[in-house]
């Protein structure tokens, strides 16, 4: 990033016009001695074991990958696909990090999510902070997807569950058909985003930091690209950086 541009972040940052995007990359810290670095890897080798415990060969190596295996497989499927991942992510298997109390610190008033755990909102919390949640169910229709009020303080930030949230399990966007299928919402506006959130996110002269999407969740990248395109994103932002943890 050329330096004109970590400026001019900073400088959003320091007045509170950055709006934060967070991937499911962030590690958190495990409370039980679970395996995987994240809720999302952790998720990934439970799904894997009962598949195996079953007799079947895993083949994926993501959480979209053997969680579209254990949605087709037999006997399996989507429901017990999402039942097991609200309980997962209930589960209390991880604390906040250092990079989630980090962020927690600073002064966003908006951060858009796509994971399904509680981790930072819980490090806004232990921060003195009075987080708001909304969620996206590409399910559902507009009562589903409510709009909403943001208070503009960062002391009581607005997270938004982009991929939904574990508290309603038939909004979580797990497999790779899930992601296809956003896909398809987002573009097509059939189970639009709330206005109020494209109208937040479009405001000018604001910057966006992404922290959390590695190479390896490469798709997660690839949405935020579309919805970089179909906010017009590019047309409204100061700056767009971006943070991958190696």
């Amino acid at each position: 990033m050329k330096e004109r541009h970590w400026n001019s972040l900073v400088t959003s940052l320091r007045h509170g016009q950055c709006v934060l995007l967070v991937g499911q990359e962030i590690p958190g810290t495990p409370s039980m001695g679970t395996e995987g670095a994240t809720y999302a890897e952790a998720l990934m080798l439970q799904l894997a074991e009962e598949l195996r415990d079953d007799g079947r060969e895993v083949t994926g190596a993501t959480l979209t990958a053997v969680a579209q295996q254990y949605e087709d497989a037999e006997d399996f499927g989507p429901n017990a696909l999402r039942a097991l991942a609200q309980k997962f992510y209930h589960s209390g298997a991880y604390l906040p990090s250092e990079v989630h109390r980090a962020l927690a610190a600073l002064p966003f008033s908006l951060i858009v999510t796509t994971c399904h755990d509680e981790l930072l909102v819980r490090a806004l919390k232990e921060n003195g902070k009075s987080p708001l949640r909304q969620r996206y169910n590409m399910r559902g229709d507009k009562r589903d997807n409510p709009e909403f009020m943001l208070s503009g303080s960062h002391n009581a930030p607005l997270v938004y569950y982009l991929f939904g949230d574990a508290d309603e399990p038939s909004s979580l966007i797990l497999s790779e058909n899930d992601l296809l299928d956003f896909l398809i919402a987002i573009v097509s506006e059939r189970s639009p985003l709330p206005n109020s959130l494209r109208n937040a996110l479009k405001r000018t002269g604001q910057s966006f930091l992404f922290v959390g999407f590695g190479i390896k969740q490469w798709y997660l990248r690839v949405l935020i690209k579309v919805l970089v395109r179909a906010l017009e994103l590019h047309r409204t932002a100061s700056t767009i950086a971006t943070r991958m943890p190696s």
